[in-house]
């Protein structure tokens, strides 16, 4: 479960936003792993009604130094 805040800029400024999602991680060995986010992120603002974003991110992962 992920949840957080973040800000978006769009070409008439920046708008704080609220995000909440999941996110899967996959580890193929002790070096690498990959991770999948889904998120939603509601974009707010003063002169209209807040609007959603969706996000889909696919990541390489790379540890290094883990112990474990």
């Amino acid at each position: 479960m992920l949840a957080g805040a973040t800000v978006f800029k769009f070409t008439n400024g920046f708008k704080p936003a609220l995000n909440l999602g999941l996110g899967f991680r996959i580890f193929q060995n002790k070096v690498i792993s990959y991770r999948l986010d889904i998120t939603d992120n509601i974009v707010f603002s003063l002169q209209q009604k807040p609007f959603n974003v969706m996000s889909i991110q696919l990541m390489l992962a790379l540890n290094f130094g883990a112990t474990e």
